[in-house]
C-alpha cells in the first residue's frame, strides 16, 4: 500500500523518524500548548506521528537512536593533467 507515493516499508522512513525523534524535545518545549493557528497542539501531533510511524514499521526507540546515515564511497576525483 502506498501513501503519498511511499510504501510502508520504504527505507526513507527510518532517517525521517530518527530526525523527528531528535528534534521532538524542542518541539515540546516551544510548541507544547494549544495553538489557535494550528488548531491543536503541534507537539502532541508530531509525537503521535512519530509513535504511529514507529509502530507501523516495528521500529524501537533504540533503532532510531542508533540509526546513522550510510557512508558514501568515493569522494572527489583528482584532476588529470
Amino acid at each position: 500500500m502506498k501513501t503519498d507515493g511511499w510504501t510502508k516499508d520504504d527505507s526513507r522512513f527510518v532517517p525521517l523518524l530518527a530526525g523527528l525523534r531528535e528534534v521532538l524535545p524542542w518541539v515540546h518545549q516551544w510548541y507544547g500548548e494549544y495553538d489557535e493557528e494550528w488548531d491543536g497542539n503541534p507537539a502532541e501531533e508530531f509525537q503521535a506521528a512519530l509513535d504511529t510511524g514507529r509502530a507501523e514499521r516495528e521500529l524501537s526507540e533504540a533503532d532510531l537512536v542508533n540509526w546513522r546515515p550510510e557512508k558514501k564511497a568515493g569522494g572527489r576525483r583528482k584532476k588529470s593533467e
